[in-house]
């Protein structure tokens, strides 16, 4: 059952949020765990991504505890992050909030993944929430309209892909947010290939603590590449 939280955004309205929570199958109240937002695209529901397994990263990385939010309607009525007067961070924290009251959290190990809009979601978070957000991981995503004058200066370990032949978000849009977090973990413009069966490079000269890994999938569309998921698990679980 989804739990129900109360929200303020910058305007002053309240609206009741609701959110699922999943802990690890061997939950220990002693032990401090990573807390796992996954954020579904625009139109889906956080039901079916919790049905459908958060992108199969939980089956990958199962001792964290996973908190997926229910976006709200847009102006043609499907569910998504639009984050008018700031709803959308507003409920993130509410979240992070009711998770620290009720669970075992480790407030220096939160992260963020989500796929499309999700993506978006959790590219706005590296921008506006890195000072609260340890590591985020994600797919098709966007930062187009933000930048410097939005985001904290704060870096954040940070892994990405998009297809380069998207054609409902375009790369470019996903490679801003790669531009501002390499800016913020303080990356050199060179890059490295970690692994030669995969599409990726890693940035050279990064915060130790913060990595960036860009992920560009030549001819792909707007789908989840096949090692996605287990790439954004072993990326979180350095961290």
């Amino acid at each position: 059952m989804p739990e129900t939280t109360m929200v303020v955004d910058a305007s002053g309205e309240t609206k009741p949020r609701t959110f699922y929570v999943l802990p690890p199958a061997d939950y220990d109240p002693n032990t401090s765990y990573r807390l796992v937002f996954g954020w579904h695209f625009q139109g889906g529901s956080a039901s079916d991504l919790v049905a459908s397994g958060i992108y199969g990263i939980p089956a990958l990385l199962p001792e964290a505890i996973y908190v997926v939010g229910q976006g709200l309607p847009d102006g043609s009525g499907k569910p998504g992050w639009e984050n008018a007067h700031g709803q959308d961070l507003a409920f993130t924290r509410a979240m992070i909030a009711w998770s620290e009251e009720n669970f075992c959290v480790d407030p220096a190990r939160i992260m963020s993944t989500g796929m499309s809009a999700g993506g978006e979601m959790s590219d706005l978070i590296g921008c506006e929430m890195p000072d609260v957000f340890r590591a985020v991981g994600l797919m098709s995503g966007s930062l187009a309209g933000y930048g410097p004058s939005y985001c904290v200066s704060h870096p954040i370990a940070a892994w990405l892909t998009h297809g380069t032949a998207d054609p409902l978000i375009d790369i470019s849009f996903g490679k801003t947010a790669v531009d501002q977090f390499v800016l913020d973990d303080g990356c050199a413009t060179t890059t490295t290939v970690p692994d030669p069966t995969l599409p990726c490079v890693s940035y050279d000269g990064c915060d130790p603590e913060h990595p960036v890994v860009w992920c560009p999938v030549s001819g792909e569309g707007h789908v989840i590449p096949s090692f996605a998921p287990a790439g954004i698990a072993a990326f979180f679980s350095q961290f």
